[in-house]
Order: structure tokens, then C-alpha cells, then sequence
């Protein structure tokens, strides 16, 4: 996740982890593409997931359930990378959840729609 960028929570297999916010940063693919460079795909551009809400020590914070490719989700690849030989560009940018140390951002407000 870049530095500057909003985070936002994921539950991807039934594992909490902090990532891009998909509506501003979006969820890019960590593949090397074939110009030796980062893929510049998305992970997702269609509706794969739905707000839920996970109650925690310090408070409510809304989530992206996704439900559909959570594998493919958590090891950031898109539908073009996914299963392939490639190799990865960089590590994905997911963060375990941990609810104490989580940002401040996350918690009691829901955020921008995804899609």
C-alpha cells in the first residue's frame, strides 16, 4: 500500500487484513509483466465483494467481505496472473488486522464505494 494512500479492511478467507482502499488507491496486481515492469491490471474490476461490520475494542469498522477469488485477492493477482508462472513484481500489500495498532482512518466510517 503506498504511504500516502487510504487504507481500508478486507476479510479475504476468512482472514482480516488492512490493503488499498480499492475506490482510491485501487487493488493492483504485484505480478512482473512482461515489461519487466508491475502489471498495471487491477485485481478486480467487477462487484466482488459487500460491506459488513466487525466489532472491535475500539469500536466499529465497516470491511470488504469478498467472497468470490479470495485466494487470487491475497496473493494481489489479477484474472490475466492468476494461476501463471509469473513472477511476483513485489510482495502484496496486505497487513494483518490487528485492531489496537490499526489506524485511526479505519474505524467509524464506511468506506467509498469499491464499484
Amino acid at each position: 500500500m503506498s504511504e500516502s494512500g487510504t487504507p481500508a479492511l478486507y476479510c479475504l478467507g476468512g482472514s482480516f487484513f488492512i490493503g488499498p482502499d480499492p475506490a482510491r488507491d485501487g487493488v493492483q496486481c504485484v505480478a512482473l509483466a512482461k515489461t519487466r515492469k508491475r502489471c498495471r491490471r487491477w485485481v478486480e474490476y467487477g462487484q466482488t465483494s459487500f460491506f459488513e461490520t466487525l466489532q472491535t475494542v475500539r469500536g466499529d469498522v465497516d470491511f470488504y467481505n469478498v467472497t468470490q477469488d479470495s485466494r487470487r485477492w491475497r496473493e494481489q493477482h489479477c484474472t490475466v496472473h492468476d494461476g501463471s508462472d509469473a513472477e511476483d513484481f513485489c510482495s502484496p500489500e496486505w497487513e494483518p488486522f490487528d485492531a489496537e495498532a490499526a489506524p485511526e482512518s479505519l474505524f467509524g466510517s464506511r468506506p467509498a464505494p469499491a464499484w
